[in-house]
């Protein structure tokens, strides 16, 4: 099941033009080019909403920043937070550092605020 989940992950991510840099069971890691921060929320709720119907959960975590590609890896202190932020996520979350939601403002997406995490 962990593998078909893998695989619509990736095909909603390729739908949405993300880049998957990084797939290991049960973590993917992608990427958006400059300015698509707002697809990467929306992927995360369509995945989110997809492997619900099939009774797995998901967490997401969203951040943009400066990060390097090396090989099939991201590297960078973006893709650090990004892993972070995915891990406080409460399943079946899509949540997003303060960096994004102040991106997308004015695109429709809302947010709940979940407080300040260091």
């Amino acid at each position: 099941m962990e593998t078909f989940s893998l695989n619509i992950t990736c095909l909603v991510m390729s739908n949405l033009r993300g880049i998957a840099v990084a797939r290991s069971t049960p973590r993917v890691m992608a990427f958006w080019r400059l300015l698509m921060v707002r697809r990467a929320v929306r992927c995360g709720r369509a995945i989110a909403d997809t492997v619900k119907k099939l009774g797995i959960q998901i967490r997401a975590g969203v951040h943009t920043g400066e990060c390097e590609v090396i090989g099939e890896k991201l590297d960078g202190i973006a893709e650090h937070i990004g892993a972070r932020i995915g891990a406080l996520a409460a399943p079946d979350e899509v949540l997003v550092s303060r960096t994004v939601s102040d991106l997308v403002a004015g695109s429709g997406l809302r947010f709940e605020d979940r407080g300040t995490h260091s």
